[in-house]
């Protein structure tokens, strides 16, 4: 998947030149393009924005294709349950590198950066641990406080949750500082890709309910973070 930005057309609207004999409605069309080029070029923040807002929209788009298809295969029960479940993981996993994240777009040098990524993943890594040992301890009580005895067996899974959640955050902090939007919107697709796509191939491995949604979680945060390694 391409997104194409404001910025990549730059050299397509200087470089094209005007037909002789064109109407007025093509030459006005052709001005307003070389002044929202000649825009960008002069706030490149705008090209930035147009990459982050091309990745977010069509991500939004593969969620509302495939959310009547992931109507049919879970019961609203089996949404609202890992839904709970899920939100726990979001809370701990945001607050996790204790906002060391944050802090990585600041140094000037890229090993002071790399220190500061270690340490928000270390940080993550031992908060994460300590609410999956309380999720497990108190499993029981956490269910039915959620309203969800349910998901009491499951309730382990929210520190590996959190942490992955806490890792892809600060490798997003990563690539802000380097300025990959175009990386960052890319993985955006990716991820929600990966993750409607598992939940509607699950139930027909024998997965469903939430051990089916827990899984397709599973695969968008492994696809997540390969993509951003690799970048």
């Amino acid at each position: 998947i391409y997104t194409l930005s404001l910025h990549d057309a730059l050299p397509i609207c200087v470089s094209r030149p005007r037909a002789r004999g064109t109407s007025d409605r093509h030459n006005e069309g052709v001005d307003l393009r070389q002044r929202a080029c000649g825009l960008v070029g002069r706030h490149p923040a705008l090209a930035h924005v147009s990459t982050l807002l091309t990745g977010t929209v069509l991500a939004q788009v593969v969620v509302l294709v495939t959310t009547p298809v992931i109507g049919r295969l879970y019961s609203p029960a089996e949404v609202g349950s890992f839904a709970s479940m899920l939100a726990i993981a979001q809370m701990v996993g945001t607050i996790a590198a204790l906002r060391y994240d944050m802090a990585i777009v600041l140094p000037e040098r890229d090993d002071e950066a790399r220190r500061l990524l270690r340490l928000a993943l270390a940080v993550a890594a031992l908060v994460c641990g300590l609410a999956a040992l309380i999720c497990i301890l108190a499993a029981e009580r956490i269910a039915v406080w959620l309203h969800h005895p349910g998901i009491a067996p499951y309730l382990g899974w929210t520190g590996i949750l959190a942490l992955a959640t806490a890792t892809v955050n600060s490798c997003a902090y990563w690539l802000t500082r380097t300025t990959d939007y175009r990386g960052i919107a890319r993985n955006r697709v990716h991820q929600t890709l990966a993750i409607e796509g598992t939940r509607i191939a699950l139930p027909f491995a024998g997965l469903s309910g939430i051990l089916g949604q827990l899984g397709s979680r599973s695969d968008e945060h492994t696809s997540e973070l390969q993509s951003r390694v690799s970048n």
